[in-house]
């Protein structure tokens, strides 16, 4: 609202814009010649401001680099340590040699310093508590000790940069580097500036930018090629106070500059502005009065004149264009009125066509559905009178639910027609097809729907009977053509496709006569197209051919189709394939011709027919051959009981009377059987005319007549004499066959003509451990084990071999078993083929040879162990003549297979070793012994080399020993170092006696001076306190707070030397007693009855806190340095909670300090036992830095070890373990 008033206010006075316009200009001048000196003054300050960035940065520099050389001075003194590199050659226990140099090294100046040791080939040895080598630093470690020379680089990872650097540890009497001292300094963990930062660039240091101070730090000549540098920020309000005040100085001069101005603007804007006042009185009486003859009076030449002018024109042609406008309205209001006279004439044609038209029509309100009109057919049609309808809804018509309704809209939209598909339901009940056409249509400001309704029920009928009748043309199994009445054909049905296997586009436009074959004549033909185009329907036999060029019959019927008219429009032709039923009669005319040729031409099979009272009718050439009797002398005048036994028909004929439950006999014997049930099979005894029997399988049926009545009967017979006598052959070869498949473990097998078994013998039930029916119809691929290798090429040859039906021998595979295990089984099979030649299948016999095939196995994995080995391994004979030698012989000793094999062992025989050795190896080798020792051989080059070996002797069948086996290990590096560790060891037990006793030395002094210290501490206290009561009064503020000063660093120097002193007595207990650490616990809490008093601390104690042996005043001590920690590290605003708590654990007293103090950072957990470490800054929290490296040198002197388990501002856990007292349980 403020800002509306102000643009109002604003712009009602041009004298105002002027006198403000006039006013900025000023105020910009002056802020131009302000500006000036304002920049001018800026560089003065900036430029002092420089020098001062300059010099902090310098001491910054100075400072931080003095830090680093420290660290890394100190490291590298270490790593100058002889003894170090010396024990870097020892090959065992260095790391507990190394440990204690890295004592005390965690941090160095307040720093964390990661140190490693690790040997010549990077491997770590041992670490001051700090994290191990990652996988990067340890490949640019390895490149450092190729290299041989120390080096450092900077790393950065997402904790921060580190510089990784790595003093060369060498070996005095090789100047080798035996292996290295590496460490991480943590960049981040420099004590910094807050204006500083720390940047490093190991190839180019880019230039500062221009408010930064750049100084490269003074570092050791190992940092150098890092160029560690100091970038010297100054904070923005460097500049100082001074320049703020200036600055207001001047921007108030230019304020008060600027409204002077402002005022002598407006003055001089109303003076110049008198002239346009009354030119705008003139305009608001204009406006006020109209358009009309006022006009302003011009009275000068300056620029107002001129916009007076200006004004009475504008005035003359508005008021002329107000006269042109108005006759155009008077214009366009005649147009309107005749278009509406022409729209009310319209809509009585629209009423006249509505009401009078014969089709349906409704007027249908879209947003309800509501029928707002209809025309009396629409009423005729439904059966509602015309106020009925007006007063339903669409929705009481259509019958289709609103799911359907838009179904049948989207339909319409994707087929793209504008009508729709609907039933309507009538007054009658009755329910209509209807096809609506709809538009939108506006009445009276409305949008309504025009729809035309129409009755489409008897349409869709006849489309769906056509529909039916297309489809069953369609689905028809027989060809159906429609040809035009030029014969044309214009349709064919899909079984047309199917039967003469051309498509629809090749045979449409086509004349039938492109399937004649020629078989048909030309006669009939004509006779066909003569009967149809006379009105006629035809039927008979057409001989076609298909689209392959095959032959097929076809039953055709064909018949005119007669139009409206009463002409033949087109033709319809049915056609059956019968290709099927031709081809079966022709086959039976053929079969019966060749019956009469085999009935005469059959000699080796016995045909005899006889009519229903066995009177024989047929006695074929065949059975003249069996029986020895003549045809003419049997038909017509015998039955067949002339030729067969009496006694074996009167059996059969007891046989039928018990199964049948009649009397049968005579001739009834033969028949009753088979006119039952249509053939009978039987073997019988025919007595040939010389009296020889013979034994035949005798076939009887009977012979119908077409009236399904029996007129006789056929009898065929086959002579199986020499068949039986075959048979029982066969039976003790398959007794004798199934003894010697019992008998044996191995199995016999069948298989089918696709391979799939189809037999096994019984044995094979045990080797499978499953039932073998299970595997019947399965082929031998599908019962290999999925647990062993396929060996594919072995299996391809065999499936050739089966393929091409060929006989294999000794085929092997791993068979899978029921107990989930695999067996490996040899097979061999031949190939069984029928009488005709055709292959039935395979018949072979399998073994299992599992053992043999475990013992090849351990064979070949033997000898790949002895070719693999990584140690030499000779096989000599009893003379030690060389037979055999692996590959890593031939690498240690130079020597190829071919220049050894053949040779005597002393051929590596280095000439060094004392005889009495070879004495005693070859007497325990020559009596059975095994003999291990290390002997001095040579090589091919000549070089010579330790080995130790291990010779056994290796028996034969008869136990005798047949060769030797020797393992040979290259040792020599072994026995270099341990030449190399027995001189160290020396050196060090050397060492350690000179460390030993100057450790003891060390202790004594600090107990000593720890002690005398004390006493001139109270003195220097207790003449203080004399000098403060003896002033009394006469101490100033400034005397007395030095006075507490000094005696509070005299009370703390004396807490410090107390404390130093219990370190240094801390493990010099004379003996261990059993101590009870509930008492002790006990102990160390009424030593601190005041300060828990003070603090209203709360202490749990776990029950039943165990007992354990060692010195009772240490642990009082331990129990309370830590019970005191809690109380004293804990918010002031928290109230202590301190938990002691013990269990079992792992064979030790598990003991636990809790409480709910300030926490310790993870990187501070080892520092903390630390001595003079203190983690918190002491106008905090006051302490010496030594309770808890006492706490660890009093855990650890009984056994056990200490740490932290914490989280910052929730409190810590201090766990300690002990032994478990021997007494206990």
């Amino acid at each position: 609202m403020f800002l509306a008033k102000l643009r109002l206010w604003f712009s009602s006075s041009l004298s105002l814009r002027i006198s403000l316009v006039a006013a900025l200009l000023s105020g910009l001048v002056i802020l131009v010649v302000g500006g000036t000196a304002w920049t001018l003054l800026l560089r003065q300050v900036e430029t002092q401001t420089r020098l001062n960035m300059e010099r902090d940065a310098s001491d910054e520099a100075q400072r931080i680099g003095g830090i680093i050389t420290f660290i890394t001075s100190s490291i590298a003194s270490l790593s100058e340590n002889s003894l170090i590199a010396n024990a870097l050659v020892d090959s065992a226990g260095k790391e507990t040699y190394l440990i204690p140099f890295l004592r005390g090294m965690r941090q160095i100046q307040g720093i964390p310093v990661d140190i490693v040791f690790t040997d010549y080939a990077g491997r770590t040895i041992a670490t001051n508590g700090g994290n191990d080598l990652s996988g990067q630093e340890r490949e640019w470690l390895t490149a450092a000790l190729v290299a041989g020379k120390s080096t450092a680089t900077v790393i950065a990872n997402a904790q921060g940069a580190y510089v990784l650097a790595s003093e060369m540890l060498a070996y005095d009497r090789t100047d080798a580097p035996e292996g290295s001292l590496t460490y991480r300094l943590p960049l981040a963990k420099l004590p910094l500036h807050g204006s500083a930062t720390l940047n490093y660039e190991i190839e180019n240091i880019a230039d500062a930018s221009g408010d930064t101070i750049r100084v490269t730090l003074p570092v050791a000549k190992l940092l150098a090629d890092i160029k560690l540098h100091i970038d010297w920020r100054e904070p923005p309000n460097a500049a100082g106070h001074g320049s703020s005040q200036v600055f207001l100085l001047l921007a108030l001069a230019a304020m008060g500059a600027f409204l002077l101005v402002l005022r002598l603007s407006r003055i001089a804007g109303v003076r110049l502005t008198t002239s346009l006042q009354s030119l705008n009185t003139i305009t608001s009486e204009v406006i006020s009065s109209g358009l009309s003859d006022h006009r302003v009076v011009v009275s000068g030449t300056d620029e107002i004149a001129h916009l007076s002018m200006s004004f009475n024109v504008m005035m003359d042609r508005i008021q002329e264009a107000q006269e042109g406008l108005e006759a155009k309205v008077f214009e366009r209001t005649a147009e309107l009125k005749q278009a509406l006279v022409r729209m009310e004439e319209s809509e009585s044609r629209y009423h006249a066509l509505f009401t009078a038209s014969k089709v349906a029509m409704l007027l249908v309100d879209p947003a309800d559905g509501t029928i707002v009109d209809a025309n009396p057919t629409a009423a005729d049609f439904y059966g509602w009178d015309m106020d009925r309808l007006r007063t339903m809804n669409i929705r009481q018509i259509n019958t289709l639910s609103p799911d359907l309704i838009a179904h049948e809209m989207e339909n319409a939209k994707r087929e793209q027609r504008s009508h729709f598909n609907f039933q309507h339901l009538l007054a009658s009940g009755e329910i209509r097809d209807v096809e609506v056409h709809t538009g939108p249509l506006e009445v009276g400001g409305r949008t309504l729907l025009y729809s035309l309704i129409h009755d489409v029920t008897e349409r869709r009928r006849i489309t769906e009977e056509r529909n039916r009748l297309f489809l069953a043309i369609e689905q028809s199994p027989a060809s159906v053509i429609i040809a035009d009445r030029n014969g044309l054909i214009e349709y064919v049905n899909p079984a047309f496709t199917r039967t003469t296997g051309y498509s629809a586009e090749e045979a449409i436009g086509q004349n039938p006569r492109f399937l004649k074959s020629g078989a048909t004549t030309d006669e009939e033909y004509k006779a066909m197209w003569d009967q149809i185009t006379a009105g006629h329907p035809w039927s008979g036999l057409f001989h076609n051919v298909r689209k392959n060029g095959e032959m097929y019959w076809e039953r055709a019927h064909i018949s005119p189709l007669v139009n409206a008219e009463g002409w033949i429009s087109h033709y319809l032709a049915v056609k059956e394939d019968i290709t099927t039923s031709m081809e079966a009669e022709e086959s039976i005319r053929r079969l019966n011709r060749q019956l009469q040729d085999i009935l005469a031409a059959c000699s080796e099979v016995a045909i005899i027919a006889t009519d229903p009272d066995g009177v024989i009718t047929l006695f074929n050439r065949g059975a003249e051959n069996m029986l020895g009797y003549e045809a003419q002398s049997l038909v017509h005048k015998e039955t067949p009981a002339r030729f067969h036994l009496a006694a074996e028909v009167e059996a059969r004929g007891r046989e039928l009377a018990d199964e049948l439950g009649i009397p049968i006999s005579g001739f009834r014997v033969f028949v009753e059987k088979a006119g039952r049930e249509g053939h009978d099979r039987r073997e019988w005894t025919y007595v040939r005319s010389d009296g020889r029997h013979l034994t035949v399988s005798l076939i009887t049926t009977p012979v119908y007549a077409e009236d399904n009545r029996i007129v006789g009967y056929l009898g065929v017979a086959q002579d199986i004499s020499t068949q039986k006598q075959a048979a029982a052959k066969l039976e003790q070869s398959e007794e004798r066959f199934r003894s010697l498949v019992e008998g044996t473990t191995d199995w016999v097998w069948e298989s089918d003509e696709n391979h799939g078994f189809s037999w096994f013998s019984d044995s094979f039930d045990a080797i499978i451990g499953i039932a073998s029916d299970s595997l019947l119809g399965k082929r031998r691929w599908d019962i290999v084990s999925d647990t062993h290798e396929v060996e594919s090429p072995k299996w391809e040859a065999h499936i050739a071999d089966l393929t091409a039906h060929r006989p294999f021998r000794d085929f092997h595979y791993w068979i899978k078993t029921g107990d989930e295990t695999a067996k490996w089984i040899s097979i061999s099979g031949s190939p069984q083929f029928d009488y005709d030649g055709h292959f039935k299948g395979y018949r072979g016999s399998g073994s299992d040879v599992t053992a043999k095939a475990n013992a090849a196995m351990q064979l070949r994995m033997m000898s790949k162990v002895v070719e693999q080995s990584p140690v030499s391994v000779v096989i000599t004979d009893t003379e030690g003549t060389i037979e055999f030698v692996n590959e890593q012989f031939c690498t240690v000793t130079g020597y190829r297979p071919e220049e050894v094999i053949g040779q005597n062992n002393r051929l590596l025989s280095s000439g060094q070793t004392p005889l009495e050795t070879y004495v005693r190896l070859w007497s325990a080798i020559a009596s059975g012994q095994i003999w291990t020792g290390e002997l001095l051989n040579r090589k091919k080059d000549g070089t010579q080399h330790w080995e130790l070996i291990s010779i056994s002797p290796i028996y034969d069948d008869d136990g005798n020993i047949a060769r030797y086996v020797a393992v040979k290990e290259d040792i020599t590096y072994r026995r270099k170092a341990e030449q190399r560790i027995a001189e160290a060891n020396r050196m060090l037990e050397t060492q350690s006696q000179q460390l030993k006793a100057t450790n003891a030395e060390l202790e004594q002094f600090a107990y000593v001076a720890s002690h005398d210290l004390r006493a001139p501490l109270r003195m220097v206290t207790s003449y203080l306190t004399l000098v403060e009561r003896k002033l009394g009064a006469e101490l100033t503020g400034d005397i007395k707070e030095f006075i507490d000063y000094a005696v509070g660093g005299a009370k703390r120097m004396d807490r410090l030397i107390n404390d130093l002193l219990q370190f240094s007595r801390t493990g010099k207990g004379k003996g261990s007693v059993t101590v009870h650490l509930r008492e002790a616990v006990g102990e160390a809490l009424a030593n601190l009855e005041v300060n828990i008093r003070d603090s209203k601390a709360e202490v749990s104690t776990t029950e039943g806190l165990p007992s354990v042996m060692g010195d009772p005043g240490e642990l009082v001590r331990l129990f309370q340095n830590l019970i005191g920690n809690a109380i004293k590290y804990i918010p002031s605003e928290r109230t202590p909670q301190i938990e002691i708590g013990w269990r079992e654990e792992a064979g030790d007293y598990l003991l636990w300090v809790k409480d709910n103090g300030i926490g310790i950072a993870p990187e501070d957990r080892e520092r903390a036992f630390m001595v003079f470490q203190r983690l918190v800054a002491q106008d905090e929290y006051d302490g010496t830095g030594i309770g808890l490296a006492i706490c660890k040198r009093i855990v650890e002197h009984h056994g056990g070890k200490i740490w932290i388990e914490s989280e910052v501002g929730l409190g810590s856990t201090f766990f300690m373990t002990f032994p478990p007292h021997q007494g206990e349980g």
